[in-house]
């Protein structure tokens, strides 16, 4: 398979599965009680870092090698809404998952937690379009 297939596909599949997120499965999180969102927000987190964890790092690793050997603009833009959603992920999402963990009364985090997605819903989508974009699929 061509590596420019494999970059793309992995972009589509970091927005769908983002697309889901965002309009299923967080504003879902509104119709839970608080012991039941936490239970079930353990079993959540480990299920969907198994699934996103591992394409966030081939994109991570794709977008540095597209830089390495491809050096042009669209490249370099990527890599950074790549490194971007990284930090935001890690800086913003995260922190609010254990949040709601830990807090008494969630909701306010969980209001926070589908607001400040849109983020990284809008940078996955932007990089799948530019990634597209630069090799002219």
């Amino acid at each position: 398979m061509d590596i420019s297939i494999l970059y793309v596909m992995v972009n589509l599949a970091l927005v769908v599965l983002i697309l889901m997120v965002q309009f299923i499965i967080y504003p879902s999180f509104y119709f839970y009680s608080e012991i039941d969102l936490k239970r079930w927000h353990q079993i959540y987190k480990v299920r969907i870092t198994a699934i996103v964890l591992p394409l966030m790092v081939t994109q991570l690793f794709l977008s540095i090698r597209e830089v390495y050997f491809n050096a042009n603009a669209l490249a370099y833009i990527i890599l950074f809404i790549v490194l971007l959603t990284w930090i935001i992920t890690f800086l913003i999402s995260v922190p609010i998952h254990g949040s709601i963990e830990r807090e008494e009364n969630s909701m306010q985090y969980r209001i926070k937690l589908v607001r400040t997605n849109w983020i990284r819903t809008v940078s996955w989508a932007l990089i799948m379009i530019l990634s597209i974009l630069n090799y002219g699929i």
